[in-house]
């Protein structure tokens, strides 16, 4: 099954031509943040999902550039362009295929993280309303909008890549439930879509408000594939 690897290689090859030379960093403009003023209050009214103080480090934007390349960028092309390929490395090979992907990506940065690449896993989940995927755990996130976890989440008719993303603009830990959608003609991430601020500090957490959040849209047919406009942000990443 190895074979399925080269569609990806060459789409690898591709990506990191097109956006090695990007400015991965967001800006102010599109940290994560709740959408919508209400959204906003509740969770600045919220503090039962926030973490304890943390230790504000210096800012290293090579390392987050790196990560942040890593996790919105190269993982959702793959789960887009080539979920059945994806799906079955991740069945014969496991973490292994994220650590390949990963020393790709650090060729490409010229550049070794291997602290960062001992914290990769990943799991399958499935759920009872049809829905199932792979739970990919992350290196722990040094700045605004990385993630600690990410869904690779499939409906039996579509990918979606569905992610746990951190905040700690006030000092404190905070997690927001957020979804990349994809353009297949630039083969890009394109609309980010926040679901608003969620206890996600560990992955059973974050399995638990991923199935109560799926199980909104699939239990009820009416509701699938009907996202609420106002919680869009389309700013880019």
């Amino acid at each position: 099954m190895r074979k399925l690897l080269l569609p990806s290689i060459a789409l690898f090859a591709l990506a990191c031509n097109a956006l090695a030379e990007k400015e991965t960093t967001p800006t102010s403009d599109s940290a994560i943040i709740p959408v919508n003023e209400a959204a906003s209050q509740a969770a600045a009214k919220d503090n039962s999902s926030e973490g304890a103080s943390i230790e504000i480090k210096p800012f290293d934007k090579a390392h987050y550039d790196f990560l942040y390349f890593y996790e919105h960028h190269i993982i959702p092309r793959f789960w887009f362009s080539y979920p059945e390929q994806l799906w079955a490395m991740l069945e014969e090979n496991g973490r292994d295929e994220l650590v390949h992907f990963f020393n790709a990506c650090e060729e490409n940065f010229d550049t070794s993280y291997p602290n960062d690449k001992t914290q990769l896993d990943v799991e399958p989940f499935s759920f009872d309303y049809g829905v199932n995927g792979w739970i990919i755990t992350l290196p722990k996130p040094s700045g605004l909008t990385l993630c600690n976890y990410v869904a690779l989440v499939h409906d039996g008719n579509f990918p979606r890549y569905i992610t746990s993303e951190y905040n700690d603009t006030d000092g404190k830990a905070k997690w927001f439930l957020c979804e990349w959608g994809f353009d297949f003609r630039t083969l890009e991430t394109d609309k980010h879509y926040n679901y608003g601020q969620k206890d996600m500090e560990s992955k059973e957490s974050f399995v638990r408000e991923l199935d109560a959040f799926l199980s909104q849209q699939y239990r009820k047919p009416e509701t699938i594939n009907n996202t609420d406009s106002s919680t869009t942000d389309t700013s880019a990443k």
